[in-house]
């Protein structure tokens, strides 16, 4: 980005290509921060199903936990009935 004009407009005003470049400047910016927008949102997106997919597995685990809670508990009662 420039960011560097003459002013060597009318009056100390600005010049037709002055203002061009500030736009030129503007709308590089503009494209910098989009881009950096969707670069950030889809790491986001890939940071949210990596969690979905760990969410996934642990209540996946924690079904087998349960699961094998429940044989020992059943094998306890076979061993040692009450």
């Amino acid at each position: 980005m420039s960011m560097n004009y003459s002013g060597h407009g009318v009056g100390g005003r600005l010049s037709v290509s002055d203002v061009e470049a500030i736009m030129i400047d503007l709308l590089t910016m503009q494209q910098m921060h989009t881009a950096e927008f969707h670069a950030i949102k889809g790491r986001m997106e890939r940071t949210d199903a990596a969690i979905d997919s760990v969410n996934a597995r642990l209540d996946s685990v924690e079904r087998r936990l349960d699961d094998l809670l429940i044989s020992m508990s059943q094998l306890l009662n076979w061993i040692n009935p009450r």
